[in-house]
């Protein structure tokens, strides 16, 4: 306990000696349940709720969280000023084009098919064969997949055009975290978790970080790793997990 209370207390020093920034932060997401997903106009999600509570641990007033297209708010982010995505995948191709905060989120990720689908890939070589798999252009999957030498991607704008093109059939597959799946889908009227079904097709492990514009100081960046890091100590992060995703438990 006093150990605890120490680093608290240190961090809090940490935080109150350091400048605030003079210039806000645009902060920007995209529609993907449960991390981040609008309500009547409002943001909500785990990510969300995280990133304010980090600007509240940094004496930070918090951010208007904007929602748009993957590929749009990727580019915003690398052109900066003081831009941040509440999260993405960390990938070779990122490394030097964007800090990274996290992880904040782990998760196993999977092939998905429509429910009934002839669809008979049971391996990622498998996988590599058939017609079409549907991902978000610029998208960690596209970039992962990539790398794994897959050449089949259909490439669209967001994860529910994608999942709308598989229980459509014009798509064979989809990747889908498996945590992340049944709230995904919730969220996209018209769309059931009964329309699609799992396969064993093992894709990876993700991880998932807050990402901050390049032209940010690191000294800041490292700043909100350092009260991520605190959060998870004292059990606010598996808190407010818990909260949008009731079956999770501390890893």
């Amino acid at each position: 306990m006093r150990c605890g209370w120490l680093l608290g207390f240190l961090f809090l020093l940490s935080v109150l000696s350091y400048p605030r920034p003079a210039v806000a932060m645009t902060v920007l997401a995209e529609e993907y349940a449960p991390l981040s997903y609008s309500v009547d106009g409002q943001p909500r999600g785990f990510a969300v709720e995280l990133f304010h509570e980090l600007e509240r641990r940094l004496a930070l007033p918090p951010s208007d969280v904007t929602f748009m297209a993957w590929s749009r708010a990727y580019r915003l982010l690398l052109r900066g000023p003081r831009h941040a995505i509440l999260f993405m995948g960390r990938t070779m191709e990122r490394e030097d084009k964007v800090w990274f905060v996290g992880p904040i989120w782990v998760e196993d990720d999977y092939f998905y098919k429509k429910a009934g689908s002839h669809v008979a890939a049971a391996t990622l070589d498998e996988a590599r064969t058939v017609s079409r798999i549907g991902v978000v252009r610029d998208d960690f999957y596209q970039l992962r997949l990539q790398e794994m030498g897959f050449t089949n991607l259909d490439l669209g704008t967001s994860h529910e055009q994608g999942l709308r093109k598989l229980a459509q059939g014009r798509v064979d597959l989809v990747p889908m975290g498996e945590l992340t799946a049944a709230s995904q889908i919730a969220n996209y009227p018209g769309l059931s978790m009964d329309s699609f079904e799992r396969t064993d097709i093992h894709l990876l492990r993700s991880e998932m970080y807050i990402g901050f514009s390049r032209d940010m100081a690191w000294v800041e960046v490292e700043r909100w790793q350092k009260a991520l890091d605190h959060l998870r100590q004292d059990g606010t992060y598996d808190q407010i997990l818990r909260k949008f995703v009731p079956q999770w438990r501390s890893r």
